[in-house]
């Protein structure tokens, strides 16, 4: 069974468990993961946010870095809003050249991935809602779906 790697859009999981009523479970998050993937472990997990303006942070980031999440964190500012999705799709692209037979997840709906993701030579699985990047990646062999819905 090959690895799972599993990233996490911080910022899209935070708006998206607030609409749907849900809190943020990461622990659930990764359990239904690898429930759905049938793995026992997920190899490395990534989290990729800015501090949400409304709470505290670090004990979401500190709960997650003792649970084994590599946490990335950056300043948002208008000029600089896509940088989570050049760290996250610069890691993905880094670990798949360590790890090309692994299986990568992807928990985000920004149209700012699309690109970069369709032309990813390894095996995907996108997490997102049905109005989101789903729609815009289309029917790609290496991609797979799940609606965020069913884990969170």
């Amino acid at each position: 069974m090959p690895n799972v790697h599993l990233f996490v859009d911080g910022n899209y999981t935070f708006f998206i468990s607030r609409e749907l009523g849900k809190n943020q479970d990461f622990k659930r998050i990764t359990s239904q993961v690898e429930a759905a993937l049938n793995v026992e472990v997920i190899e490395s997990k990534h989290f990729y946010s800015r501090p949400p303006s409304e709470a505290d942070p670090r004990s979401v980031y500190g709960w997650l870095k003792a649970n084994g999440w590599n946490v990335h964190s950056y300043v948002y500012d208008h000029t600089h809003q896509d940088s989570l999705y050049v760290t996250m799709i610069s890691d993905l692209y880094r670990l798949y050249l360590t790890d090309p037979d692994a299986t990568f997840v992807i928990i985000s709906g920004s149209g700012a991935l699309t690109y970069p993701l369709k032309s990813f030579p390894g095996d995907l699985v996108i997490c997102s809602t049905e109005k989101s990047i789903n729609t815009r990646l289309g029917e790609l062999p290496n991609i797979s779906k799940i609606d965020l819905r069913e884990i969170l």
